[in-house]
């Protein structure tokens, strides 16, 4: 599913705003305050509704008036675009509108369709990612960055470990198996000692049983004595409405008599009364109209002289008429003419400039220039890769310069150790003096009794470690190793001082003191200048890496170079001078076709408007000579020609309406005739109907038709009277059966009920009177002790009991459903979400990290590196651990599977990144781009070309367009 479109009717501070998503890759730019994050927000409520007040959410409702809402268009995955639009309405979420390609309309149900099981939580947890996320990582130390990366690959949330800590705390409050301050424990023995109490108790009432039984049995006695109260008030009521129905029954019988004898009027309409008064009107009004008529017909028959008229005239009438019509559009063709003639001077001019412009001698050459969309595509893939190479090789020659100026410093720094070298022969002057005096004192030591120089080989080697490790990335080991190579050579200076001092001490002979000096100055002086060696030869690859890899560039852009001649020469166009100059000079090529397209259409407009003011020229003759005037210019012509046809065409008008008045009159006379007689039809008809034959017999059955209406109303409505009166499964039909075969009243039937019912209530005061004594004598036993009260607070305790219970096994349920879903997604879900982000994070690192591990049962990470070493999450620096972090949330959004392919909302997480980073993050983002659309929130500029430089593909599955592909913005 990709966004083309929003809409924004009233939302925040944006009334009636358009914004169009032309790409998959939108960057939304804008200082602070501009709107970007209300774009946010508006994207997220069109599709999952406003916030509720109860989730605290701010809802962006505008504040002058507009309405509250807008609409997205959005492609769906099989191309189908649909307008989901949602404004606010009766329901807190908005009400929602869906428009199809198709022309129909849906409801929020399509929507949800859509979306399926994804709601607003889901959306910003996996889809939508932040600043925030990043800065996190930041605070973290330790085993809480790693269960942050670890939570943020699980579910894009930070919520999981604290749930776990939550349900934990809650089952430790509420029960402890062998603890004493939990709250289920502490009942559980207040219980205990109370179920003990309530046995002694117990003991105590046999008499108390006996009196609930007796109690028991009374009440028993009253619930029957009311069932039997309760039969005789439903018999008392059926009886009641039996003489209610009665009574209508008898009015019915009535009613039935007085429709039986109006029985025969039955078919006779109301309707007709006033159609017959209509019809005798018609007749009178068309009588009187007819004689009226022909009075006037005789009136114009004497008038009705006609008129002589020049038919030579006429008959060229119509086509002088048309002739005054064509003047305008005469003068239109004339104008049109001359200027289109100025036209086609203008762009005849215009395309020689251009032919001089492109250095194109021929323009055959330029005409036969196919420069159709698919070789402009084609271009457009040639000149984006010849720009990503042009920005390669700068950057390459960029490194070069500084691959230079390093071996520069690192040759003079090595050339100034160089200049301090002794001669081989001072050296073994100093040697011999040293061995001289240590011979003549001590003898022949072994190495290993010589701590000074212990010292000094020891400081060599932890110093030159600690610079291997710092140098290949692991700066921890280095620091240490460096913190041993300082530790050995403080200790190698003092032990130097102290027998420098007890030599001064012993032996008085300074000189050879010095030579020893000297010869560990030549030691120092060895070691720094291997270590310049070394580090000189490493920038010498580097160098050397770096011009091999400029060298693929060219080749590349040779390469690229011979493309684009074969481009050239399949579609017929001249070849470009360069090809960053390509584009343009296709354009220029276009802007040359079009306009010489533009010149022929003119040439042929002028063409057709020549031939249009001949022909019109052609018919102002002709009409001149039959209208028997000399041919002049054309307006002169047509005007003197229209003079002598409107003066006949005067003459013929008085003749024809005289005409049209008698046949007017003559036909009014006929029309009025056949009214009159059809109304006189109508009537008799009417009277057939009614079978009567007379006036005075058609209004007597009229009005015994309305008395017919009048009863069967009635009868309908003592109908229903009955119906509302029946109880289920009755009829009408059987209370008419019943009444027929006996129709007494049930007035003495309701008398005798009444008289049993006094009955039974005097029976039912005697149980009453009966039970207030045992009630009476059970009190006197209860407040002999407190067994009730314990027995209560035994029953409210086990209750508590009950529901904590049931709470602990809530938490307990929820902890164990949380592992269970932690389980299935380690086994099932985590594979796929690790091997993209494997992925997505060595092309992030540019291969320095290869693999991403997930113990199964370990909520941990593990990374290894391209020499084998593995981390976890905490030893890695904070901006490895952002990019890990990073890879793991992108990961996430690609795994989850549903049926649309939802975009990927980033609000500035990368402004904090350095420009090398920036640029491998936009790389891969452009190269999701090609199969997720990417909306991208920043208050900051970006380059043109986002996708940055790229060392290689994600992976097989991952390729998509070329390192230059394009996105675009807009500006807030």
């Amino acid at each position: 599913m990709r966004i083309e479109a929003l809409h924004i009717y009233g939302f925040g501070k944006f009334q009636d705003e358009k914004i169009t998503v032309d790409s998959s890759f939108h960057v939304f730019q804008g200082k602070n305050e501009t709107g970007k994050s209300t774009i946010r927000a508006f994207i997220q409520a069109v599709l999952f509704g406003f916030p509720s007040k109860k989730e605290q959410a701010r809802r962006y409702e505008p504040k002058e008036g507009s309405r509250h809402g807008g609409s997205l268009t959005i492609r769906l995955e099989d191309g189908t675009q649909a307008v989901v639009e949602r404004t606010a309405g009766k329901k807190s979420a908005g009400e929602v509108l869906v428009y199809t390609g198709d022309g129909r309309q849906h409801g929020a149900e399509w929507l949800e369709g859509l979306l399926g099981s994804l709601d607003r939580g889901m959306f910003q947890g996996i889809f939508c990612f932040g600043l925030e996320g990043l800065g996190e990582i930041q605070q973290l130390q330790g085993s809480d960055l790693n269960q942050y990366i670890y939570e943020a690959g699980m579910t894009g949330t930070k919520h999981i470990a604290s749930i776990e800590k939550k349900l934990q705390h809650h089952l430790d409050q509420l029960y402890k198996p062998k603890g004493q301050k939990p709250e289920m424990n502490v009942l559980l023995q207040e219980l205990h000692e109370h179920k003990k109490e309530l046995r002694e108790w117990e003991a105590r009432f046999d008499t108390y049983d006996r009196l609930v039984r007796q109690r028991e049995d009374i009440e028993s006695k009253q619930a029957e004595l009311k069932h039997k109260k309760a039969d005789l008030k439903v018999e008392k009521e059926q009886l009641q409405r039996r003489k209610t129905l009665l009574s209508v029954y008898r009015e019915l019988q009535e009613v039935y008599h007085h429709v039986q004898r109006l029985e025969p009027f039955e078919h006779v309409s109301l309707d007709w009364e006033e159609q017959s008064t209509a019809y005798h009107e018609q007749r009178k009004e068309a009588a009187a109209e007819e004689e009226k008529q022909a009075l006037a017909e005789q009136q114009l028959a004497g008038r009705n002289q006609g008129a002589a008229v020049n038919r030579a005239v006429r008959e060229t009438r119509d086509s002088i008429y048309a002739l005054k019509e064509k003047l305008p559009v005469y003068r239109k063709y004339r104008e049109d003419y001359n200027r289109l003639q100025q036209e086609a001077a203008r762009h005849k001019k215009n395309l020689e400039e251009k032919q001089r412009r492109l250095g194109i001698a021929e323009e055959s050459e330029l005409a036969g220039a196919r420069t159709t969309m698919s070789a402009e595509e084609e271009l457009h893939d040639i000149t984006e890769k010849a720009k990503g190479l042009q920005e390669r090789i700068r950057l390459l020659e960029e490194q070069v310069q500084q691959h230079q100026d390093q071996l520069a410093l690192l040759q003079k720094d090595l050339d100034t150790h160089e200049q301090y070298r002794r001669s081989e022969e001072e050296k073994r002057h100093s040697r011999d003096a040293v061995d001289k005096q240590q011979t003549g004192k001590n003898g022949t030591r072994p190495l290993w009794q010589h701590p000074v120089l212990l010292l000094q080989l020891a400081s060599v080697i932890f110093f030159t470690l600690g610079m291997w490790e710092m140098i290949t990335g692991h700066w921890l080991m280095g620091l240490i190793m460096f913190g041993a190579g300082l530790s050995a050579a403080v200790l190698w200076i003092l032990q130097h001082q102290f027998r420098a001092g007890k030599s001064g001490a012993d032996n008085p002979d300074k000189d050879t003191a010095q030579q020893t000096a000297e010869l560990h100055a030549d030691q120092r002086l060895e070691t720094t200048i291997r270590e310049k060696q070394w580090e000189y030869d490493r920038e010498v690859n580097a160098y050397q890496s770096t011009l091999d890899k400029k060298q693929e560039a060219r080749e590349k852009q040779q390469e690229l170079e011979d493309v684009m001649e074969k481009w050239a020469a399949t579609h017929d166009i001249p070849s470009p001078s360069s090809l960053l100059q390509a584009s343009a000079f296709f354009t220029a090529v276009q802007e040359w076709q079009k306009e010489q397209r533009q010149l022929q259409t003119v040439e042929k407009e002028i063409k057709t408007l020549a031939q249009l003011l001949s022909d019109i020229e052609q018919e102002t003759a002709e009409a001149a000579a039959a209208a028997g005037i000399s041919a002049e210019p054309v307006e002169k012509t047509i005007h003197a020609a229209l003079n002598i046809v409107e003066k006949e065409e005067t003459k013929h008008r008085e003749y024809e309406q005289d005409l049209r008045d008698w046949e007017t009159v003559r036909s009014r006379k006929h029309y009025y005739r056949a009214r009159r007689e059809q109304a006189e039809h109508s009537i008799q008809n009417l009277y057939h109907l009614s079978g009567v034959h007379s006036e005075e017999e058609f209004q007597q059955a009229v009005e015994a038709k309305k008395q017919y209406n009048e009863w069967k109303a009635k009868e309908n409505w003592l109908l229903d009277r009955m119906r509302r009166s029946l109880a289920d499964q009755e009829t009408t039909a059987a209370w008419f059966e019943t009444f027929e075969n006996d129709d007494r009243d049930p007035d003495e039937a309701v008398q005798d009920i009444e008289e049993t019912e006094q009955e039974l209530d005097t029976e039912e005061d005697g149980y009453r009177n009966k039970l207030a004594a045992v009630h009476q004598e059970i009190r006197t036993v209860e407040e002999g002790g407190t067994y009730e009260q314990m027995l209560q607070q035994y029953e409210e305790k086990k209750s508590k009991l009950h529901h904590l219970a049931r709470t602990w096994k809530t938490y307990r349920a929820a902890r164990e459903i949380l592992n269970e879903a932690k389980s299935m997604y380690e086994q099932e879900r985590q594979p796929e979400v690790i091997r993209k982000a494997s992925s997505y994070f060595s092309y992030l690192t540019a291969s320095h990290y290869e693999r991403l591990f997930a113990p199964l049962g370990e909520e941990t990470f593990i990374v290894e590196d391209n020499r084998g070493f593995r981390f976890t999450p905490e030893e890695l620096s904070r901006g490895t651990a952002e990019q890990l972090y990073l890879s793991l949330r992108l990961a996430l959004a690609e795994s989850y599977h549903h049926n649309q392919t939802l975009p990927f909302i980033l609000d500035d997480p990368f402004v904090n990144f350095d420009r090398e980073r920036q640029s491998m993050v936009f790389s891969l983002l452009t190269n999701l781009s090609s199969r997720r659309q990417i909306l991208y929130f920043t208050c900051e500029h970006i380059p043109e070309s986002p996708s940055g430089i790229r060392h290689r593909p994600v992976s097989s599955e991952e390729k998509a367009a070329d390192a230059g592909d394009s996105y675009t913005r807009t500006l807030l």
